[in-house]
């Protein structure tokens, strides 16, 4: 059956690698914060609420988003991805409804794929369904271990994978629809035992495999689920048409 949406976009992060002092979210794409596209996508599934989790100088990201009919939630210290959808349970817990977490540095999704996500969730009835894709390079992000066609065993991050894991071309964009209140019966089991030392949220897959039905949707064009981690990134993503 189908739900009411809401939307948590992850924006807390520095972004150390983007080397400037302003919140990574709004750095300019061809002139133009990252956290608006992203934003302005979200807004068109007429989702009822939409959450952005802040941190890193999180009063110049609230100024310059709070005329955006948005909610916010905050996350200090950034301890992870899993540990920032913990920060919005106030504002999810009893909301029976899907939750689409996308990110404030992924400015190429597209509504299209959005859409197939969650009519894909839908018909699989799915408790959690996973957006990955075939990429080029693969380098940086967690990798799609498979269970079957359709189905997904694990998600193992970059820093973390196995010389074998490392060949694997399918990655996680970490974009992903859950349901609520279901999922926060299952964050709190998340342990931070990984080179990074943080609350992944992909872990959710270990965790629950044999009491959720957890599934994966492959994106068509791999470019749009790119995040921007770097000046470098973001000049090349000014040429991408997703």
């Amino acid at each position: 059956m189908k739900k009411s949406l809401d939307i948590v976009i992850l924006g807390a992060g520095k972004g150390s690698r983007m080397k400037t002092d302003i919140p990574k979210v709004l750095n300019l794409l061809n002139e133009k914060p990252l956290i608006d596209y992203v934003i302005d996508t979200a807004k068109l599934l007429s989702p009822q609420q939409i959450i952005l989790v802040v941190g890193f100088k999180k009063e110049q990201v609230i100024k310059h988003t709070r005329n955006r009919g948005i909610k916010y939630a905050i996350q200090e210290p950034q301890l992870g991805t899993g540990h920032a959808l913990q920060c919005c349970k106030d504002l999810l817990l009893n909301n029976n409804s899907s939750i689409l977490v996308l990110y404030g540095d992924v400015p190429k999704i597209t509504l299209k794929t959005l859409k197939n996500l969650y009519e894909h969730h839908l018909k699989e009835q799915n408790d959690i369904t996973f957006l990955s894709a075939d990429a080029v390079d693969s380098t940086g992000y967690g990798r799609i271990i498979r269970k079957g066609v359709s189905g997904l065993s694990q998600i193992v991050e970059h820093k973390d994978c196995s010389r074998e894991e490392l060949k694997i071309n399918e990655i996680n964009s970490g974009i992903c629809l859950l349901e609520s209140p279901e999922i926060f019966n299952h964050l709190s089991s998340l342990e931070n035992n990984n080179s990074a030392s943080e609350y992944y949220l992909t872990d959710i897959v270990k965790i629950c495999n044999k009491i959720l039905k957890i599934g994966v949707l492959k994106a068509d064009n791999y470019k749009e689920i790119l995040g921007i981690n770097t000046l470098n990134q973001l000049e090349e993503m000014k040429d991408i048409n997703a």
